[in-house]
């Protein structure tokens, strides 16, 4: 994955930057399992699971997609796919798990 990001394969962000992109108009796509999603999210994300993406992508009508899981792993497998779909995917870093830590999660009401 590290190699991944070094050739510029997926662009990444870090927590401190999800206003930032939802700014920018991005969509920020949660692709956790539905039960994950179901215990904590970052607030104004979406739920399609990293499975269904391919079965869902016409629900996409943003192109510009911000992209986090658990921990950053699915995120950088679907910001593959979603790049393969002709999306413009950005992985953030560390994803929910991070996040749900970080100073800006504790000014958030999360489900």
């Amino acid at each position: 994955m590290a190699e991944n990001v070094i050739s510029g394969l997926i662009e990444t962000a870090q927590w401190n930057q999800i206003e930032e992109f939802l700014g920018k108009g991005y969509e920020l796509i949660d692709v956790r399992t539905e039960a994950e999603f179901d215990r904590g999210t970052i607030p104004g994300a979406i739920n399609m699971p990293l499975d269904s993406i391919r079965e869902r992508k016409s629900e996409l009508t943003n192109k510009n997609l911000l992209v986090t899981c658990q921990v950053g792993q699915r995120g950088h497998t679907a910001s593959l796919l979603l790049k393969e779909l002709g999306f413009n995917a950005v992985n953030l870093d560390g994803g929910y798990l991070l996040w749900s830590n970080s100073p800006a999660a504790k000014t958030l009401v999360t489900k």
